[in-house]
């Protein structure tokens, strides 16, 4: 049994007491002096009961309301989880499946690959996110080609092809 169905039973169990309580309570005989009506003795026992009656309230309707909030959190909970599981092995994949892709197609088309793989994923469009790894591969290529003059993986079928 977890807090919420603990905290709800307990805001009942409140209620109902606090009933019983104020009903008892109102049995007690009135206190009057000089034909004055005076707080007697039922009067803290009404005060309890109307108190005891506010909690009970109070927790019956949070744990209605947590109820519900954890049967929503647990629906999205499950449809997160299998997605970012999903993520996880994909990217784990892209990073085992790196090399040999670079060996393969090259550096430039293999970003441009698992990049816009990885962002769709991860909830970015599709065009947007080949826009993005398009401008990250010429990046990387201005720097490292041009830049430092560092000759970068051609792949072997892109060498096949251009030769």
């Amino acid at each position: 049994m977890n807090t919420t169905t603990k905290d709800m039973i307990f805001g009942i169990v409140l209620v109902i007491l606090s009933v019983f309580v104020f009903i008892y309570s109102s049995t007690f005989p009135e206190f009057a002096v000089r034909g004055e009506r005076l707080p007697g003795p039922r009067f803290f026992p009404s005060i309890l009961a109307f108190i005891l009656f506010g909690f009970g309230i109070f927790y019956t309707v949070t744990g209605l309301i947590r109820l519900t909030l954890d049967k929503k959190q647990n629906r999205s909970m499950e449809k997160h989880s299998t997605r970012v599981v999903i993520n996880v092995l994909f990217s784990i994949m892209s990073v085992i499946l790196f090399v040999p892709f670079v060996n393969l197609i090259g550096l430039i088309l293999t970003i441009i690959i698992l990049g816009s793989s990885l962002m769709t994923l991860l909830y970015v469009k599709w065009y947007r996110s080949v826009i993005y790894s398009t401008i990250l591969a010429i990046l990387i290529y201005l720097i490292f080609q041009l830049l430092f003059k560092i000759p970068l993986p051609e792949g072997a079928l892109i060498s096949l092809l251009v030769r």
